[in-house]
């Protein structure tokens, strides 16, 4: 369930209709993403008419009519879309250790 995922307020991607917008919105807040929490509709993604429309989790469903965006779209959830409290993955810095690699002292 989707309210079960929106409790850990980390970064959500859907693929799904655009259609059912108002009953995700409704489930992310429901399961615990504020409703000014940043989102965005990305409409035919890659394709030359591709449409990116940022707005919150609250107004998913307006921003969509708005746009007229009512087919397939890529939905993008959280506070990385704001560009704040965000840090970048150490996960390929040589200098990482993790349980299975020591990491390099050099950066």
């Amino acid at each position: 369930k989707i309210e079960r995922f929106a409790a850990h307020q980390s970064t959500m991607v859907l693929f799904l209709s655009a259609g059912l917008l108002p009953e995700l919105s409704a489930a992310l807040m429901e399961g615990g993403y504020p409703a000014d929490t940043p989102a965005a509709i990305v409409y035919k993604a890659t394709w030359p008419d591709e449409k990116r429309v940022l707005c919150t989790v609250a107004e998913l469903p307006e921003a969509a009519r708005r746009e007229q965006i009512c087919k397939t779209a890529l939905i993008i959830v959280g506070r990385v879309l704001a560009g704040r409290d965000y840090d970048r993955s150490c996960l390929y810095d040589p200098a990482f250790t993790t349980e299975f690699r020591k990491g390099s002292q050099e950066r």
